[in-house]
């Protein structure tokens, strides 16, 4: 045993001691510029050379990617743009639009006073000034987000100037939330021209933009380190799209982009771009049902040095083409200081726009159809069980029942299956994830008549090896099914999520209980026990599965499996040690992910990292973040509380005497040792992951059917 510890801690030292990643160097790039365009409400498909042909070009001579809009709380412009501030998720609050020249009127006052007498800060007349800075403060403050203002705060310490100019005004409604992405914590942008100084509040003309006023006053604040241009137009229409048809509304749209595009053009035009590095951005998606799969919006780069025709991509993400609003922050800041690492990075792709499309299509349908796809999927899983367990109950149709239970262990393949083809209409994908699951069940079947291979066993084993091959080899498999965790939701972007962490558990203990089962030779146990470490490795290592809570559910559940298949009663100390492997897994997985670079970092690395840095304040928010996630999933999804609801009965039915279950247990405890397996991975997974209850969901799916497979075989067949 020492010498066990021993080679632990001597790999454990290896893999810490890397050689130390160095950080770029403290320089200050006293040339270098940044303009940043923020069109609120635009959409990936209003990009065309038709009628933003500047903006083609821009993204042709740049990289283009899609920007995930999620903020701490709804996807809202204000929440977005402080978002981007803070460089973490972020809300405003109700007036953070609310922003003024410090030297303007506002109610019959100047604006600097009712600044400094809120926050008691006294901003120069040249100034901007956010004037519900403190009230932003204290929204992020109580519901443990970002800090609102570092991106401003950054730049000044860096002896940076910022401006901006444009707004989203409509008449008397002040609206000008691009202010928020470039103030400091005190709430002051440098300088810049916010205010509407046109003589007449309520002539239409009025309404839209003055682009050759915004062109003048580009080139007054060109001196400015970073400039922000706020393009209002289209949420004014958007203010307007319930009173217009949609002939006129799109009418209206494409006027409104062909002058912004116009503008943009104008502006790059009065400016050198050697040195200047451009964003075009779009804090928040359009809401109208005019514009169709909007909630990823489009982010184009243009750097100085930057590759053309690129796709944006990030470390956050691991994702082609998925930018997060949290990446724009540090994103500018390495434009001018190399010393702070970028998370955006661009690969070279020359079919970059055509990627996005599809990508924004298949990740609006699986986020927008999901809860209705699944509901008529797991419904129809829960009438087949409800059948099942009636002819059960009657002893007949032996044969369907095998059927039956087929049918159902193939929808988790089925649906990691579906994202290679392209399929957007909801009732077709219902039509052939249920086709292709009467397909793999029929194969299962033909191959048990042809080589008598277990039915059950085969659909197992394929389940285990697809999910596999999709960790090793990156296909996206996972990532793309609609039943897997889903992009623009924002909870996770690559890995295993916890829907597929218990299909994968589920089925390694299933088919380890069958395997074990038809045969106790010394080498079956071999085989068997380095699965369970293949599958831990793959859940656990970052850069495959990076799970912590399917990391912990399958240390604990198939350690616990395992040794019960050795031994026949499992001792305090058999659990100490389950539990110390535990332990030695996280570590190491926890070493591992530190040890490399800053960006390449999980969510795991990147949360220890902020504990780390920022003390028990951060351990105590983390830890309060995820037990309210726990409990909004376990409120939303309300379809996993159908099988937790079986898995409890089912558990409680299998713990209470009864002649069945003692029956597996006399005539097929490989089996039964299988289901206990499967139960405390249940309870496990429910305990450790945010959204335990999905885990449990699925795990559930294997536990009824092994333990229902269990009752329909005859006893010689489990013996």
């Amino acid at each position: 045993m020492k010498k066990v510890l021993a080679i632990i801690i001597a790999i454990l030292l290896i893999l810490y001691i890397n050689p130390p990643v160095l950080a770029g160097p403290a320089i200050i790039d006293e040339e270098a510029k940044v303009v940043i365009y923020m069109i609120d409400n635009l959409s990936l498909y209003d990009i065309n050379p038709e009628n933003t042909p500047y903006l083609w070009d821009l993204h042709n001579k740049g990289s283009i990617g899609l920007l995930n809009t999620i903020t701490g709380g709804e996807r809202t412009v204000k929440n977005a743009a402080t978002t981007i501030s803070a460089g973490r998720l972020a809300v405003g609050s109700s007036m953070a639009n609310l922003n003024f020249n410090a030297d303007s009127n506002y109610n019959d006052e100047i604006v600097a006073d009712i600044f400094r007498r809120t926050t008691g800060n006294n901003p120069q007349a040249e100034n901007i000034v956010v004037t519900n800075i403190e009230v932003i403060k204290k929204n992020n403050e109580q519901r443990r987000l970002g800090k609102p203002g570092q991106l401003g705060e950054a730049l000044q310490r860096l002896g940076l100037t910022t401006a901006m100019i444009g707004n989203s005004d409509r008449f008397d409604i002040i609206d000008r939330p691009g202010a928020l992405i470039l103030m400091d914590e005190k709430g002051i942008i440098d300088t810049g021209r916010v205010d509407n100084i046109s003589k007449s509040h309520y002539s239409l003309d009025d309404y839209w933009t003055n682009y050759e006023l915004l062109y003048r006053q580009f080139n007054e604040f060109a001196q400015a380190d970073v400039i922000l241009v706020e393009y209002g137009d289209l949420t004014r229409l958007e203010a307007m799209h319930t009173s217009l048809v949609s002939p006129l509304y799109k009418n209206e749209r494409r006027k409104i982009l062909g002058k912004i595009d116009s503008s943009i053009a104008n502006i790059e035009n009065s400016f050198n771009k050697n040195k200047t590095s451009r964003y075009v951005i779009s804090p928040s998606p359009s809401r109208n049902s005019y514009i169709p799969n909007a909630l990823l919006t489009p982010l184009i780069i243009i750097k100085p040095d930057g590759e053309e025709g690129g796709l944006l991509t990030s470390y956050s993400t691991r994702r082609d083409g998925i930018i997060l609003l949290t990446n724009l922050k540090n994103t500018i800041l390495h434009d001018f200081s190399p010393a702070t690492k970028s998370p955006i990075y661009s690969v070279n792709n020359p079919h970059a726009y055509k990627h996005l499309i599809k990508l924004n299509q298949r990740a609006v349908f699986s986020y927008s159809n999901q809860p209705f796809v699944l509901f008529i999927l797991i419904g129809c899983l829960v009438i087949l069980f409800l059948l099942n367990t009636y002819l059960l109950y009657k002893q007949k149709y032996h044969s369907l029942r095998e059927k039956i239970l087929c049918f159902i262990i193939s929808l988790p393949i089925a649906l990691l299956i579906i994202p290679l083809f392209s399929i957007y209409d909801k009732y077709l994908f219902i039509i052939v994830a249920l086709a292709l699951c009467l397909s793999l069940s029929g194969l299962a079947i033909i191959l048990n008549k042809i080589s008598k291979i277990n039915s059950l066993s085969f659909l197992f084993f394929i389940t285990i090896l697809l999910i596999f091959l999709d960790l090793l080899l990156g296909l996206d498999l996972i990532a793309k099914s609609i039943m897997s965790y889903q992009i623009i939701s924002g909870a996770r972007y690559y890995g295993i999520g916890n829907e597929y962490m218990g299909v994968l558990i589920g089925a390694t203990i299933s088919w380890a209980a069958l395997y074990l089962t038809n045969s106790s030779k010394p080498y079956r146990y071999t085989v068997t026990t380095i699965l369970f470490a293949l599958v831990v490795f793959l859940i656990a290592y970052p850069l495959f599965g990076i799970n912590v809570g399917g990391t912990i559910t399958a240390s604990i559940a198939l350690g616990y499996t395992m040794l019960s298949f050795y031994k026949p009663k499992i001792a305090a100390k058999d659990i100490f040690s389950i539990m110390v492997g535990t332990g030695l897994v996280l570590l190491t997985i926890v070493i591992i992910d530190i040890s490399q670079p800053a960006q390449l970092q999980s969510h795991l690395g990147k949360n220890i990292s902020l504990i780390t840095n920022q003390g028990w304040a951060e351990l105590s928010s983390l830890i309060i973040r995820k037990l309210e996630m726990h409990i909004n999933i376990i409120n939303y999804k309300y379809l996993g509380w159908i099988f937790l609801v079986l898995l409890i009965s089912i558990t409680t039915f299998f713990y209470l005497p009864s002649q069945n279950v003692n029956k597996i247990k006399s005539s097929a405890k490989h089996i039964y040792i299988g289901l206990k397996g499967i139960i405390i991975a249940a309870i496990i997974a429910f305990i450790f992951n945010d959204s335990g209850v999905t885990a449990a969901a699925t795990l559930s799916l294997y536990l009824l059917s092994l333990f229902i497979y269990s009752l329909s075989m005859p006893e010689k067949d489990l013996l």
